[in-house]
């Protein structure tokens, strides 16, 4: 860095470090770098290509007026305490799910054995 950069500057030379160290990687995988963004193809079959977008985002390194500099380790408790939220939320929904198609199962046969012994 030879002289002070300002924030823009800091941002993109942090990238393009970023860009150049993963270069010959996203190389190998056929990916196309356009701007701070890379499209890697996935071959699914013969007819579908996936492409994955990689992107690149700086975060804030220093305490501003309006915001907390990055922590990382807050980050992944943050991620961690949000993933087992959803997988506790997906569980329940599955759980409900399946208590109601007993219960609509059970009210589908209870109507049927009704039914029944009305004959």
């Amino acid at each position: 860095m030879p002289k002070k950069m300002n924030t823009p500057e800091i941002k993109s030379f942090a990238k393009a470090q970023v860009m150049e160290k993963l270069a010959t990687a996203l190389e190998n995988i056929g990916a196309t770098t356009v701007g701070a963004s890379a499209f890697a193809p996935v071959k699914i079959d013969d007819d579908l290509t996936v492409f994955v977008e990689i992107n690149f985002k700086t975060k804030q390194w220093t305490d501003s007026k309006t915001a907390d500099a990055f922590d990382l380790e807050q980050f992944k408790e943050d991620f961690e305490f949000e993933e087992e939220q959803r997988k506790t939320k997906a569980a329940e929904a599955a759980a409900k799910r399946e208590k109601d198609k007993a219960a609509r199962e059970a009210a589908k046969s209870s109507r049927k054995n009704s039914r029944n012994s009305k004959e």
